[in-house]
């Protein structure tokens, strides 16, 4: 196996040292160690320096987000331009423009937070030209040129993705009568849900059969594994460096 083209044990022992240092120093509303080193290692696989990154996203409710002064500037350092016909408290129009992926203008007002079911959100009531300009120019910039936002939602939405997606304890309506649990010789069994694996993004899309084939040479796996089965120090080495491994791999 060659080593050389992964993080070596050193190198994943300096990530850990400089999260602790970022969570202890509260930077970034990080809470925990493995949050601040997901944000690191996104950043190595940007290509972007750390310390950088660390001052460019933030963690709302646990999840990964991009801060929104941030997304504007990697928007306009890649020729990007944002103009603005309305900047109101009850309306937002924002044109976002790049030569690579045209022109487009979105209007955001407090009529269309209403009928979304986003002004449950205090930010709303207290920040509302704020959050109805990131809705407006999120929306344009990540349909001219999505390569700056990286796939994650800024800040704002961040916010709004909690609110809307992840239900909270005791709101769940109660099962309806029609909904209950068949006799046991007539049930069928329900579908296990699969739990996410940290390498889910950058693995699975691949050709399986190609991955485990290169895996099992290398020793890492045993026929009839998937990448699921890696030990925790590989799949550590490989979301460090993920293009070298998939470059290692015959997949770049």
């Amino acid at each position: 196996m060659r080593t050389d083209l992964l993080i070596n044990t050193e190198q994943c022992d300096v990530l850990d040292r400089v999260a602790e240092w970022v969570v202890q120093g509260g930077i970034g509303g990080f809470k925990n160690v493995q949050q601040a080193k997901a944000t690191m290692i996104l950043a190595l696989a940007e290509g972007i320096p750390i310390g950088k990154a660390i001052h460019e996203y933030n963690v709302i409710n646990g999840r990964l987000a991009l801060k929104s002064e941030a997304m504007l500037a990697r928007f306009q350092n890649a020729g990007g331009r944002i103009e603005y016909a309305v900047y109101t408290d009850e309306k937002v129009t924002a044109s976002a423009h790049h030569q690579k992926g045209g022109a487009l203008t979105v209007t955001w007002t407090l009529a269309d937070a209403k009928r979304a079911g986003l002004l449950s959100n205090p930010n709303w009531a207290k920040h509302p030209r704020a959050m109805l300009k990131a809705r407006a120019v999120s929306e344009a910039v990540r349909a001219v040129y999505p390569a700056c936002l990286t796939g994650v939602p800024v800040e704002e939405e961040a916010y709004e993705i909690t609110a809307e997606q992840i239900p909270q304890r005791g709101t769940e309506p109660p099962a309806a009568p029609m909904h209950l649990a068949a006799p046991a010789e007539a049930s069928v069994p329900a579908p296990q849900s699969v739990a996410p694996h940290p390498l889910d993004p950058i693995l699975a899309p691949l050709d399986q059969s190609q991955l485990t084939a290169f895996l099992v040479e290398r020793n890492q796996l045993s026929p009839g594994q998937t990448y699921r089965a890696l030990s925790p120090d590989y799949t550590d080495r490989i979301l460090t460096q993920p293009a070298r491994f998939l470059a290692a791999a015959g997949f770049a």
